[in-house]
């Protein structure tokens, strides 16, 4: 599992653009995933310290989903480390009106992340998952960040 992950990392870091990558989505499929101020065409998305990141995930479900709950992780030398993050009901605070339905379709989660002033100025993947009452993967989001 490390070794796949940390081969991830290193395909990210490596590739000319900020291709976000499917890690393991089950119950879902997302459409389109941006952060704010990260560009198309950036290499990574820089997440500035002391501020807020906004990511928006666009996506279909499988199956009726009736919760939803975010994960999240930095990616850092292939280990997962959590991610802190003060609002993972998704069903509350992301825009997403639970149950979910296959054929209501495609959905829109937006939620904010707070970089806090004291994380290290580093390249991180960030994987960013929304799991449901079964804490299977609904999607999961590989972004290549860089905090500064």
């Amino acid at each position: 599992m490390y070794r796949i992950i940390l081969g991830l990392v290193l395909c990210l870091s490596v590739s000319t653009y900020a291709v976000i990558q499917d890690c393991g989505s089950k119950v879902g499929k997302y459409h389109n995933v941006t952060v704010s101020d990260c560009p198309s065409d950036a290499a990574t998305c820089i997440l500035k310290r002391g501020t807020d990141a906004t990511i928006t995930i666009s996506f279909d479900v499988d199956k009726e989903v009736s919760q939803v709950k975010a994960v999240v992780h930095g990616i850092i030398g292939g280990a997962p480390l959590p991610f802190p993050f003060s609002h993972p009901d998704g069903c509350q605070t992301s825009g997403l009106t639970c149950p979910l339905t296959k054929d209501n379709g495609p959905y829109q989660y937006s939620t904010s992340l707070h970089v806090e002033k004291l994380y290290p100025k580093l390249k991180v993947g960030v994987k960013w998952e929304l799991k449901d009452e079964n804490e299977d993967t609904i999607v999961c989001a590989l972004i290549p960040s860089e905090i500064k």
